[in-house]
């Protein structure tokens, strides 16, 4: 006689239920990706971004000279330094990658706040501190800018660097008036208000957003 067992399984309805989360599931996973990657950029640029400074600080207070008739940073206000070859990482001078410097003397020692933006270009064009005038408000929990005479040099990304103070935001979105020759920007941390506050922003040419990378303002003397 023969004895019929009953054998158990998933219905096809268990199945595409199953693959369902499964389907859910992976995608959540992938969208991840995008993230967690972008955050790799970040972290590799803040690394690359702070070595750049400290080498740039290391050549300033090599090069610039505190009694010197040409110190460029004996004013109360931020002043700029040249963009010189022992600026650039490697110091060489042919480089995608650099500094540029700005100081100003807090007493009349030898005392200077010193800031230092770190860049990497991304289409190979001249690079610079573009000094402007800048309308600061403002604006929910962060401060808004509009920044005179734009001219292309106020992108995306740059940093908006208070010369009165050395207080600075980056930009994190920008209108162009082309009327007015403006642009408003809106940045991503509560500066001062003030009118026609004089700033710097950091830009390269040609290119559709600046290549700052990072920055260190730190107190420092000059070599004697």
């Amino acid at each position: 006689m023969k004895r019929h067992t009953r054998q158990s399984g998933f219905t096809l309805a268990e199945v595409l239920i199953a693959i369902a989360i499964l389907g859910i599931g992976l995608s959540m996973v992938a969208m991840l990706f995008p993230a967690a990657m972008a955050e790799d950029v970040r972290s590799t640029e803040d690394v690359l971004a702070s070595v750049i400074c400290r080498n740039a600080l290391a050549a300033v207070r090599g090069s610039i000279a505190h009694d010197d008739p040409g110190n460029p940073f004996a004013a109360a206000t931020l002043g700029k330094a040249p963009l010189t070859p022992d600026l650039y990482y490697p110091a060489d001078g042919a480089g995608d990658s650099g500094a540029l410097a700005a100081g100003r003397q807090m007493a009349s020692g030898n005392d200077y706040q010193l800031v230092l933006v770190a860049f990497r270009k991304s289409v190979g064009g001249a690079v610079g501190l573009a000094d402007k005038a800048a309308q600061i408000v403002d604006f929910e929990d962060r401060s808004r800018a509009v920044i005179a005479g734009a001219a292309g040099q106020v992108q995306v990304g740059s940093p908006v660097i208070c010369r009165t103070s050395g207080r600075w935001a980056r930009i994190v979105a920008a209108e162009v008036d082309g009327a007015t020759d403006t642009v408003t920007a809106m940045l991503d941390r509560w500066l001062p208000p003030a009118a026609g506050e004089p700033v710097y922003v950091l830009y390269e040419q040609g290119a559709s957003r600046s290549p700052a990378l990072g920055l260190l303002v730190t107190r420092t003397a000059l070599r004697e």
